[in-house]
């Protein structure tokens, strides 16, 4: 079993802007919801006073020491959730991870960087 991308936004989000927030996911589908009912933003099971989105997609999680994932796709994801929620901190990690990194733009740009080096390219190809 691989490791999964686990991104989610922190931050006081109302219902409605919850509804909204997946109404434009969904319209800008890029790869990243392949299998989604429709559906990728959910309140997370954690406590309450966590006040998590998270992003339910089917990307494996791509980062300097797993690149089984699609970065582009995910870097998509990444920026199509700041703005949905400008409100909210983005965190992106593993699924394996309780509490992921905050998104920053130097992080993005290390990842960036190593996509597009010698050794960027997933296993798969």
């Amino acid at each position: 079993m691989g490791v999964d991308a686990y991104l989610y936004a922190v931050g006081p989000v109302a219902d409605d802007e919850l509804v909204a927030a997946n109404k434009y996911m969904l319209g800008r589908d890029n790869g990243f919801g392949e299998n989604c009912e429709g559906e990728y933003l959910m309140r997370s099971e954690f406590p309450p006073e966590y006040d998590r989105i998270e992003f339910h997609n089917t990307q494996r999680l791509y980062d300097l020491e797993y690149t089984k994932g699609n970065w582009p796709i995910i870097y998509g994801a990444i920026r199509l959730m700041q703005v949905a929620f400008p409100q909210c901190v983005i965190h992106y990690g593993s699924d394996g991870m309780d509490d992921c990194p905050v998104v920053t733009d130097e992080r993005m740009e290390e990842i960036w960087a190593f996509y597009l080096g010698p050794d960027g390219k997933p296993p798969r190809y």
